[in-house]
């Protein structure tokens, strides 16, 4: 006796069978093809990330991504890698004590950007 589905009226494989056929069907679909387009086209649409090279003065500048410390300066320069930031804008702050904290804004759209800061110290004119 072969072993039957849940509801016991086929086979088990046969159900098994009959689901697959189901699901191919409902993948050949008009709108399943339609939602599959539209997916693809604002996967497109999407804006992408991207990485931040870093090149700071002192190199040991803390760095903060929206709110986050990341680490130093010198972890981002781009020997092996840079900051890998999402898709978006981001608020970058490069922050060492006794320094001016500097804070730029950086949106990635898929691209290596670089970023050159010489920190002011505190109490020293501009």
């Amino acid at each position: 006796m072969l072993p039957t589905s849940a509801r016991g009226t086929l086979p088990l494989r046969a159900e098994q069978l009959l689901a697959s056929a189901f699901l191919l069907s409902c993948a050949r679909s008009p709108e399943a093809t339609t939602l599959r387009q539209a997916r693809q086209g604002l996967a497109r649409l999407a804006p992408e990330s991207g990485d931040l090279v870093l090149q700071c003065d002192p190199a040991d500048t803390m760095v903060v991504l929206n709110d986050v410390p990341q680490g130093h300066c010198s972890d981002f320069a781009g020997q092996p890698k840079g900051l890998g930031v999402g898709a978006g804008g981001h608020w970058v702050e490069l922050q060492r004590e006794g320094y001016w904290t500097e804070r730029r804004w950086f949106d990635p759209a898929g691209t290596r950007g670089t970023l050159t800061v010489v920190l002011r110290r505190k109490g020293t004119n501009p």
